[in-house]
């Protein structure tokens, strides 16, 4: 893209634009890299900055390991250094906290039409721990392929 810049070095327009990505409105690894800009203290003075190196380490995990036919959760860095994943799977929410050192995941499940909840945890280090995990996102989404 060719910008229009004024005198304050502020962009003022786009002359031109050579090049265009469409990404999907959830896009894990573009959602993840909009992560890497947030310093210590980013949550109102709290908030720890995320390792750069687990980010890529999740991106390429969820790339290789999460098909293309379920839908992708939307992303969320957490005050602690991790990543939330979140879902809206049939009558269900669903909330994946992802740590990056460890590279463990609790998964919280609500049924919303009032049953309990569920918690459960999976090693993302490991591929089984990524079957499981997709195994139980495509239950709740209907099995649908």
């Amino acid at each position: 893209a060719i910008g229009r810049y004024g005198r304050d070095e502020s962009l003022r327009g786009i002359e031109s634009v050579e090049d265009i990505s469409i990404l999907e409105p959830n896009d894990v690894p573009a959602r993840l890299d909009e992560f890497r800009v947030l310093r210590e203290g980013w949550l109102d003075g709290d908030g720890v900055a995320l390792d750069s190196a687990g980010l890529d380490w999740l991106a390429e995990a969820f790339e290789a390991n999460f098909p293309d036919d379920l839908d992708l959760p939307f992303l969320f860095p957490t005050p602690e250094g991790g990543v939330r994943a979140e879902w809206t799977l049939g009558h269900h929410e669903v909330t994946l906290d992802v740590n990056l050192a460890t590279r463990k995941a609790e998964w919280h499940e609500i049924d919303m039409r009032g049953e309990e909840g569920t918690e459960r945890e999976f090693d993302l280090a490991v591929e089984d721990g990524w079957q499981l995990l997709v195994e139980r996102v495509r239950a709740l989404a209907g099995g649908r392929a």
